[in-house]
C-alpha cells in the first residue's frame, strides 16, 4: 500500500509542476507579446504624430536641456576640443544649451542647434557612413537630412526624422569613464538607454 501511495504522490507532484511550468511559459510568452505590441504601437504612434504636425502648420524654437533617464544628474553636452556629443555633469552652462527648431509646415525640417557654437547643428555624419554606434557630432548647419533631428514626447526619444535611429548613451552608462560619448542607433523603443528628459527653459513661435 505505502508502495502506491508513494507513486501516487511522485505523480501528483510531476503534475503540479507540469501546471506551473505550462502556466510560466504561457505568462511569459504573454508578456513578450505585449512588449512587441507596445514597441510596434509606439513607432506606429510616432508616424501618427509626425502626420498631425503637417496637417497644423506651425513653427518655433524650445531651448532646454536633454536628461538621460538613466542617469537624470547628466546632460548631453558639446565637447568644445571635439565637437563630439557625450554625457557629463549638468552645470547649466552654453555647451548643454540647445535650441530645437521645429517646422511643422509640411516638410520635415527639425534641427538641433548648439548655443556654444554659432550656426552648427547636431549631425549624424556622411549619410552614407551612418552604422551603428557612430558618435553624433556638431558640423556648419547645411538643411541636410543628416542634421534632421526630432523629440518626441511620449517616447522620450531623440530620432532622425528620415528614418528609425535614434540617440543612444549606452556607451556613457556602461561604466566606461572615458567613452562618454552619445551615439547614434536603430531605434528600439524597449532600450531605457534611448530615453531623455526634456528641460525646456523657453520657446518663441515664428
Amino acid at each position: 500500500m505505502r508502495f502506491y501511495k508513494k507513486i501516487f504522490l511522485r505523480l501528483t507532484s510531476s503534475f503540479f509542476i507540469a501546471l506551473y511550468l505550462i502556466s510560466y511559459n504561457s505568462h511569459h510568452v504573454q508578456e513578450i507579446v505585449v512588449r512587441e505590441t507596445r514597441y510596434e504601437a509606439t513607432l506606429r504612434n510616432l508616424k501618427e504624430v509626425r502626420e498631425a504636425q503637417r496637417a497644423t502648420p506651425r513653427s518655433g524654437i524650445r531651448k532646454g536641456y536633454f536628461r538621460p533617464l538613466q542617469a537624470p544628474s547628466k546632460c548631453l553636452t558639446v565637447m568644445p576640443s571635439t565637437e563630439e556629443l557625450v554625457l557629463e555633469e549638468c552645470r547649466g552652462d552654453p555647451s548643454q544649451l540647445l535650441s530645437w527648431h521645429y517646422s511643422y509646415d509640411g516638410e520635415y525640417a527639425d534641427k538641433l542647434m548648439s548655443d556654444f557654437h554659432d550656426n552648427k547643428c547636431i549631425d549624424a555624419g556622411k549619410a552614407q557612413l551612418i552604422k551603428e554606434g557612430k558618435p553624433l557630432i556638431l558640423y556648419n548647419c547645411h538643411g541636410g537630412q543628416t542634421q534632421y533631428f526630432s523629440y518626441d514626447y511620449t517616447a522620450k526619444i531623440i530620432y532622425r526624422v528620415d528614418d528609425t535611429r535614434c540617440f543612444d548613451y549606452r556607451f556613457a552608462v556602461a561604466g566606461n569613464s572615458s567613452d562618454p560619448r552619445v551615439a547614434i542607433q536603430p531605434c528600439d523603443l524597449r532600450e531605457e538607454v534611448q530615453r531623455w528628459e526634456f528641460d525646456m527653459t523657453s520657446e518663441t513661435f515664428s
